[in-house]
C-alpha cells in the first residue's frame, strides 16, 4: 500500500514535468539555465528521498510484482529528469564557447548608416558569468573557458563601464559643438577618433 501511494507521487511528478518542461518556473535568484536544472533536481528529490526511505524500511517488498512496476516507473521518471539536466548543461556549455568567441571581437562597432559608435559587447556574457557561478555551486562541471570568464568577471565589468562612459561623454561633447564651429573642431575630433581606432581593429575584450 505504501508503494501504491508512492506511485501516485510519481505520476504527479510526471504530470508536472510534462506540463512545465518547456517553460519551468525558475527561482528568482537563479539565471535561466541553472534555474531549469534546479527545477528538475527538485522534482527528482521529491521522488528520490521517499524511494530511498521505502527501500531501506521495507526491502522485502521490492520482490513483489506490483512494487517492481512502481520501481520501474520511478526509474523511468528519474532517467527523464536526469536527461533534462544533461541537455541543459550541455546547451549552456555550448553557449560558453559562443560567448568566449564574442569576447575576441573588437571593442567598438560603428552603425553602418548613422556612423554612431557602440560597444561591441554581448549582454549574454554577463548572464553567462552568473550561470558559471551557479553551476559551480550546484556541483556541475564548469568548462575551462567559463572559469576563465569568471576569473575576468570584475575586470570585464569594469572595462565595460569605463568604455560606456567614454562613449557617452564623447557623444555628449560632439553634440554640443555648434554647426558653425564644426569645421574648426574637425582636427580635434579626428584626434579622438585616432585614439579610439584600435578599439575598432586590434583591441578585444580579452586583450584588455
Amino acid at each position: 500500500r505504501i508503494f501504491m501511494h508512492f506511485q501516485k507521487d510519481i505520476e504527479a511528478v510526471q504530470k508536472l514535468y510534462t506540463n512545465q518542461k518547456d517553460d519551468p518556473p525558475v527561482e528568482r535568484d537563479l539565471p535561466p539555465m541553472a534555474g531549469k536544472i534546479s527545477w528538475s533536481r527538485q522534482l527528482l528529490r521529491r521522488l528520490q528521498e521517499p524511494m530511498e526511505a521505502l527501500c531501506k524500511a521495507s526491502p522485502e517488498l521490492l520482490q513483489e510484482t506490483e512494487v517492481k512496476r512502481v520501481v520501474k516507473k520511478y526509474n523511468k521518471t528519474a532517467r527523464v529528469l536526469l536527461e533534462f539536466e544533461v541537455v541543459y548543461h550541455q546547451a549552456w556549455t555550448q553557449q560558453v564557447e559562443i560567448c568566449r568567441a564574442g569576447l575576441q571581437a573588437s571593442l567598438f562597432v560603428r552603425h553602418p548608416e548613422t556612423q554612431q559608435v557602440f560597444l561591441n559587447f554581448d549582454p549574454q556574457i554577463l548572464a553567462l558569468m552568473r550561470e558559471s557561478e551557479c553551476m559551480g555551486r550546484m556541483g556541475l562541471e564548469v568548462p575551462a573557458n567559463a572559469q576563465l570568464l569568471r576569473a575576468k568577471q570584475h575586470l570585464l565589468k569594469e572595462n565595460y563601464d569605463k568604455l560606456q562612459l567614454l562613449l557617452l561623454e564623447e557623444q555628449r561633447v560632439c553634440k554640443k559643438i555648434p554647426p558653425i564651429l564644426a569645421a574648426l573642431m574637425t582636427p580635434y575630433v579626428g584626434v579622438v577618433e585616432q585614439v579610439m581606432d584600435p578599439g575598432f581593429h586590434s583591441l578585444t575584450w580579452l586583450s584588455l
